[in-house]
Protein backbone atom coordinates (compact mmCIF):
# COMPACT_ATOMS: atom_id res chain seq x y z
CA UNK A 1 0.00 0.00 0.00
CA UNK A 2 0.98 3.59 -0.31
CA UNK A 3 1.96 6.07 2.33
CA UNK A 4 -0.96 8.18 3.56
CA UNK A 5 1.31 11.22 3.87
CA UNK A 6 1.73 11.89 0.16
CA UNK A 7 1.58 15.28 -1.44
CA UNK A 8 -1.14 16.27 -3.82
CA UNK A 9 -1.54 16.67 -7.55
CA UNK A 10 0.37 19.64 -9.00
CA UNK A 11 -2.58 20.99 -10.94
CA UNK A 12 -0.86 24.21 -12.00
CA UNK A 13 2.15 22.43 -13.51
CA UNK A 14 0.07 19.75 -15.21
CA UNK A 15 -2.20 22.42 -16.70
CA UNK A 16 0.84 24.33 -17.99
CA UNK A 17 2.09 21.21 -19.76
CA UNK A 18 -1.33 20.37 -21.16
CA UNK A 19 -1.86 23.92 -22.46
CA UNK A 20 1.67 24.51 -23.75
CA UNK A 21 1.96 25.12 -27.47
CA UNK A 22 5.07 25.24 -29.59
CA UNK A 23 6.46 28.73 -29.93
CA UNK A 24 5.10 29.94 -26.61
CA UNK A 25 7.35 31.02 -23.79
CA UNK A 26 9.51 27.98 -22.90
CA UNK A 27 9.48 26.28 -19.54
CA UNK A 28 12.42 27.28 -17.40
CA UNK A 29 14.81 24.36 -17.06
CA UNK A 30 14.13 24.01 -13.32
CA UNK A 31 10.44 23.54 -14.10
CA UNK A 32 11.24 20.76 -16.59
CA UNK A 33 13.25 19.02 -13.88
CA UNK A 34 10.47 19.41 -11.35
CA UNK A 35 7.82 18.11 -13.76
CA UNK A 36 9.86 15.00 -14.62
CA UNK A 37 10.50 14.42 -10.91
CA UNK A 38 6.81 14.84 -10.00
CA UNK A 39 5.71 12.56 -12.85
CA UNK A 40 8.07 9.87 -11.56
CA UNK A 41 6.19 9.80 -8.24
CA UNK A 42 3.58 7.60 -9.91
CA UNK A 43 6.13 4.82 -10.29
CA UNK A 44 8.44 5.06 -7.27
CA UNK A 45 8.57 4.22 -3.58
CA UNK A 46 9.35 7.02 -1.15
CA UNK A 47 8.60 7.94 2.44
CA UNK A 48 7.13 11.22 1.24
CA UNK A 49 6.23 12.67 -2.15
CA UNK A 50 5.81 16.40 -2.74
CA UNK A 51 3.44 17.00 -5.62
CA UNK A 52 2.42 14.71 -8.43
CA UNK A 53 1.69 14.93 -12.11
CA UNK A 54 0.10 11.93 -13.78
CA UNK A 55 2.19 10.37 -16.52
CA UNK A 56 0.42 10.39 -19.87
CA UNK A 57 1.79 9.72 -23.33
CA UNK A 58 0.67 13.19 -24.40
CA UNK A 59 2.54 14.88 -21.54
CA UNK A 60 5.68 12.90 -22.27
CA UNK A 61 5.51 13.89 -25.95
CA UNK A 62 4.87 17.55 -25.03
CA UNK A 63 7.90 17.56 -22.74
CA UNK A 64 10.05 15.98 -25.44
CA UNK A 65 8.98 18.69 -27.86
CA UNK A 66 9.67 21.41 -25.26
CA UNK A 67 13.14 20.09 -24.55
CA UNK A 68 13.98 19.64 -28.23
CA UNK A 69 12.89 23.21 -29.01
CA UNK A 70 14.99 24.57 -26.13
CA UNK A 71 17.89 22.13 -26.36
CA UNK A 72 20.50 24.86 -26.68
CA UNK A 73 19.20 26.66 -23.59
CA UNK A 74 18.99 23.68 -21.23
CA UNK A 75 22.20 22.51 -19.59
CA UNK A 76 21.11 18.88 -19.34
CA UNK A 77 18.70 18.60 -22.30
CA UNK A 78 20.22 15.31 -23.46
CA UNK A 79 19.55 13.79 -20.05
CA UNK A 80 15.88 14.89 -20.14
CA UNK A 81 15.50 13.50 -23.65
CA UNK A 82 17.05 10.20 -22.62
CA UNK A 83 14.60 9.84 -19.71
CA UNK A 84 11.56 10.98 -21.67
CA UNK A 85 12.36 8.81 -24.68
CA UNK A 86 12.63 5.76 -22.43
CA UNK A 87 9.34 6.65 -20.78
CA UNK A 88 7.66 7.20 -24.15
CA UNK A 89 8.66 3.64 -25.04
CA UNK A 90 7.13 2.39 -21.77
CA UNK A 91 10.49 1.69 -20.16
CA UNK A 92 10.43 2.76 -16.50
CA UNK A 93 13.20 0.41 -15.33
CA UNK A 94 15.34 3.35 -14.19
CA UNK A 95 12.55 5.63 -12.94
CA UNK A 96 13.91 5.64 -9.38
CA UNK A 97 17.28 6.83 -10.68
CA UNK A 98 15.52 9.34 -12.95
CA UNK A 99 13.73 10.83 -9.94
CA UNK A 100 16.85 11.01 -7.82
CA UNK A 101 18.84 12.63 -10.61
CA UNK A 102 16.18 15.32 -11.12
CA UNK A 103 16.16 15.80 -7.35
CA UNK A 104 19.95 16.22 -7.36
CA UNK A 105 19.80 18.69 -10.26
CA UNK A 106 17.34 20.73 -8.19
CA UNK A 107 19.99 20.69 -5.45
CA UNK A 108 17.79 18.75 -3.06
CA UNK A 109 19.62 16.23 -0.97
CA UNK A 110 16.96 14.67 1.24
CA UNK A 111 13.89 12.74 0.10
CA UNK A 112 15.37 10.38 -2.42
CA UNK A 113 13.21 7.49 -3.53
CA UNK A 114 14.09 4.01 -2.42
CA UNK A 115 12.81 1.85 -5.26
CA UNK A 116 10.30 1.24 -8.00
CA UNK A 117 6.65 0.71 -7.09
CA UNK A 118 4.97 -2.60 -7.82
CA UNK A 119 2.05 -2.65 -10.23
CA UNK A 120 -0.35 -2.79 -7.27
CA UNK A 121 1.34 0.16 -5.54
CA UNK A 122 1.12 2.20 -8.73
CA UNK A 123 -2.58 1.36 -9.15
CA UNK A 124 -3.22 2.43 -5.53
CA UNK A 125 -1.33 5.66 -6.16
CA UNK A 126 -3.34 6.41 -9.33
CA UNK A 127 -6.61 5.94 -7.43
CA UNK A 128 -5.51 8.02 -4.45
CA UNK A 129 -3.90 10.89 -6.35
CA UNK A 130 -5.89 11.12 -9.56
CA UNK A 131 -9.04 9.06 -9.07
CA UNK A 132 -8.01 6.81 -11.95
CA UNK A 133 -9.41 3.30 -11.72
CA UNK A 134 -12.02 4.13 -9.09
CA UNK A 135 -15.41 2.59 -9.59
CA UNK A 136 -17.92 5.29 -10.19
CA UNK A 137 -21.67 4.96 -9.60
Amino acid sequence: MIDEEMGEESVVHSRWIDEWKSGERPFHENLVREVIQQMSHQKVIADQKEGSIMITQERIETLIKMVEENKNGYETADQYLSILTRWKEGNFNLVDNDHNEMWRLQERWEGRVTGIASEEQEKDYLVKMFGVGEERN
